[in-house]
């Protein structure tokens, strides 16, 4: 874990001007492995085993991953919040099936242990305190869920330049030793628009 950049630059007007210039976000290969872990404990497209499980995204934007998840389990319960007000407003009118709110993913409103998924697609590397964001993540699990983290690997080292929003790079291990105090960690790095880790810990309360 190394900082890369000192300017902290993410705000929500920064994250508004950003999407105003955006359509929604697809990233096939990272959607993918995000969902893995559903696919992996038998949740079925059309036949949920379990018919109340319910899926947060914290920093949402107006990725597609909650609307693909939401068409492949339709009787789950799926949410997404973000600081973007823009963001929000745009993916509450293309997906009403979905629950999304704007609000601090730092300082969510849901109660402790509400979701059997917590998602955060490439957005941990934008926070001066990236182990804030994985504490609230695990705050707001059941015990035996699982948190899904992605973010790019070793990002000067692969990419040169930094993301000027970026704050800090990650390696496979800092993803292990950040969530790590929460449960079992297991990690692998997929090619995708960029390098990428995936992290999955399963919450041990």
């Amino acid at each position: 874990m190394k900082k890369i950049t000192e300017k902290n630059i993410n705000t929500p007007q920064f994250f508004d001007n950003f999407f105003n210039q955006q359509f929604e976000r697809d990233d096939e290969v990272r959607f993918k492995e995000m969902m893995k872990p559903l696919e992996i404990e038998g949740l079925k497209p059309v036949n949920l085993i379990q018919k109340d499980i319910k899926i947060i995204e914290l920093g949402c934007g107006i990725a597609r991953l909650l609307p693909r998840i939401k068409a492949n389990f339709p009787e789950a319960e799926v949410h997404g919040l973000d600081y973007s007000t823009v963001a929000i407003n745009r993916m509450k009118n293309l997906h009403r099936s979905i629950e999304y709110i704007k609000g601090d993913f730092l300082n969510t409103p849901y109660r402790d242990g509400y979701f059997d998924y917590v998602l955060n697609g490439d957005s941990i590397e934008h926070l001066e305190d990236p182990g804030l964001l994985i504490a609230e993540m695990a705050r707001i699990c059941k015990s035996g869920g699982k948190l899904i983290i992605s973010t790019p690997d070793k990002e000067t080292e692969v990419r040169g330049t930094p993301t000027p929003e970026h704050l800090w790079e990650f390696e496979e291990s800092d993803m292990t030793r950040l969530m790590g105090r929460f449960g079992a960690v297991e990690t692998k790095v997929i090619k995708s628009h960029w390098q990428t880790i995936i992290a999955i810990c399963t919450v041990q309360k």
